[in-house]
């Protein structure tokens, strides 16, 4: 991801890196559930949480990039232009690719959710509005929940950026996590991964940890300035944070409504570790590399998990330990996954961000004058 950094372009590759971290956990959630008694499936159950640290970042990166973006002179339409190219070709591919894949599940006589098939639900896919229905919502796409909830907030970012001072965050958090512990007591419980959790108004606290953190580290993010009370900080926020957003969400059940902000708070403490201590590993050439691709990874792989299941039948009656037969599968799935989203990547994903570009370009130099301010 590149963004304006005083007037220039500067890769963050320690975000890049937490992108590779936020996939590898939904592959481990998805590959672990594959193995029955595995020992670290409590911990596995985490990965699902991936969804909510490519969020933060999301918000942080649409924040800065708002900044940038308009400190140049460019149109709001312009960045819209970037974000739906930058998503929307891979995933039309994806409903596509998911559409073929579910008749072929029919016609050998397998069961896919109504929803999958339903013009109603690939419509609203198509729109980008599935994050609001429940027709379609998680089916057309696998996972495709999570991108009709980046959408959403794609529409409303720039009035958050544009609204909001850094002052009202403490107020606004206040006020946002009253309301949901009391839609948390009074409605009736939210089951993990029902439609509720992956409604946008559950995920909208996640997008505003981002924001609120973008806002409050500024400048530092890019800066070479350290800070150690920060990362001490962040290191004891992100122990205490952690545990208590797994009781409330895959260990403990107590609350998925709540768990998704809770797990905001935790990765916001993650980013500013790895804006520091560990900066060195996340910013490594393998883990921004990998960052890279996870668009195309989440999109893919779950094609590569319907493969994975094949190989999985045939040697589950072998008499291999779980731990050994779950290290095969996350191999087997993370490798044919990456090949895959390389492929994707160049043929869908790479030229269709070059098209927004293009796009963006053009409308700023229809709508702007040299300098002026949109």
């Amino acid at each position: 991801m590149s963004i304006g950094v005083k007037g220039q372009q500067a890769r963050i590759g320690w975000l890049d890196g937490l992108r590779a971290v936020a996939i590898g956990g939904v592959l481990l959630v998805h590959t672990s559930q594959l193995v029955p008694g595995l020992a670290i499936a409590r911990l596995g159950s985490l990965g699902q949480y991936g969804v909510q640290l490519f969020f933060v970042i999301s918000a942080l990166t649409v924040f800065l990039t708002l900044r940038a973006h308009l400190g140049r002179g460019e149109t709001i339409a312009s960045w819209y232009a970037r974000r739906f190219f930058r998503i929307a070709p891979l995933y039309y591919a994806g409903i596509m690719v998911y559409f073929v894949r579910n008749l072929l599940v029919v016609k050998l006589g397998g069961v896919v959710d109504p929803g999958a098939l339903s013009v109603a639900g690939i419509l609203s896919n198509i729109a980008f509005i599935h994050a609001w229905t429940p027709v379609g919502n998680n089916s057309v796409v696998p996972g495709g929940w999570s991108i009709g909830v980046e959408m959403s907030f794609y529409a409303v970012a720039p009035l958050l950026f544009l609204s909001l001072k850094r002052v009202w965050w403490p107020a606004l958090f206040i006020g946002l996590g009253a309301a949901m512990l009391w839609l948390s007591a009074c409605q009736a419980p939210f089951a993990n991964n029902s439609f509720h959790y992956f409604w946008f108004p559950t995920q909208v606290p996640v997008f505003l940890c981002g924001l609120g953190l973008a806002g409050l580290t500024g400048q530092w993010l890019f800066d070479d300035s350290a800070r150690p009370l920060w990362s001490w900080g962040a290191a004891i926020a992100f122990v205490v944070a952690l545990p208590i957003a797994a009781e409330l969400g895959a260990w403990g059940g107590r609350s998925p409504l709540l768990a998704p902000m809770a797990f905001g708070v935790s990765f916001c403490a993650l980013i500013v570790l790895a804006r520091g201590p560990l900066r060195g590993l996340l910013g490594s050439r393998p883990f921004v590399w990998i960052g890279g691709l996870s668009y195309s990874i989440y999109i893919t792989h779950f094609v590569v998990i319907d493969l994975t299941r094949l190989f999985h039948k045939r040697v589950e009656t072998l008499s291999i330990p779980p731990g050994l037969e779950f290290l095969a599968i996350f191999a087997l799935t993370a490798a044919f996954s990456i090949l895959v989203s390389m492929l994707s990547r160049r043929i869908v994903e790479a030229p269709g961000i070059r098209l927004g570009n293009h796009v963006a370009k053009a409308m700023n130099n229809r709508t702007l004058k040299p300098g002026a301010m949109p």
